[in-house]
């Protein structure tokens, strides 16, 4: 009975948006997950769903922990891509010229979400840190680093195993009998 809420940058606004009451069958399925990870200059045009333009919900959230807050959740189990990062520097000159200028053109409203993203990633890290209902998963440090545009199925499917392989020594996954990883019982 886990609901799915995936989150978008309302492209008017520049704030968080939650997408579920927008999905109704595939197809809407589809757009909203193509709003939800629609990155800025590289990405392609905004998503249009129901006359709202959405892009990446990185941009406004990068771990949406706060909505889900915000949406009355009591705890939160964040699955990171990368290790939690105390330190996060500023985008480049150039980069933040070129999505300043994709983001005028485009997603004016938005602007400010990605002006204000490095201090607001920054005290996600802290609250992801220091807050007691929060609980992270992370790919351990020896990990290999996938970049934001990979493609290379064994490097990405050697993602999907190390992850995996956090969640069930996190949650406490036990293979008994010659169960596989992944298809067993968590231990929580």
């Amino acid at each position: 009975p886990v609901e799915y809420h995936p989150l978008a940058t309302d492209a008017a606004t520049g704030e968080a948006v939650d997408l579920a009451p927008f999905i109704r069958d595939v197809p809407s399925l589809r757009d909203v997950l193509r709003a939800s990870t629609r990155l800025p200059v590289l990405g392609g045009p905004l998503i249009e769903i129901e006359g709202r333009q959405f892009l990446d919900a990185g941009l406004a959230e990068n771990v949406p922990v706060t909505t889900a807050f915000a949406q009355g959740a009591t705890h939160v189990l964040a699955l990171r891509t990368q290790q939690p990062r105390e330190f996060r520097p500023r985008p480049s000159r150039l980069e933040d010229r070129v999505v300043r200028t994709w983001l005028s053109r485009r997603a004016p409203g938005a602007l400010g979400a990605w002006t204000a993203r490095h201090e607001r990633v920054l005290a996600e890290e802290r609250l992801l840190a220091t807050d007691p209902r929060v609980r992270q998963i992370a790919p351990p440090e020896s990990a290999p680093s996938v970049g934001l545009l990979s493609r290379t199925t064994e490097t990405l499917r050697q993602a999907v195993a190390i992850g995996r392989a956090a969640v069930d020594e996190v949650l406490g996954e036990r293979t008994e009998g010659g169960t596989p990883p992944g298809s067993g019982s968590p231990r929580l």
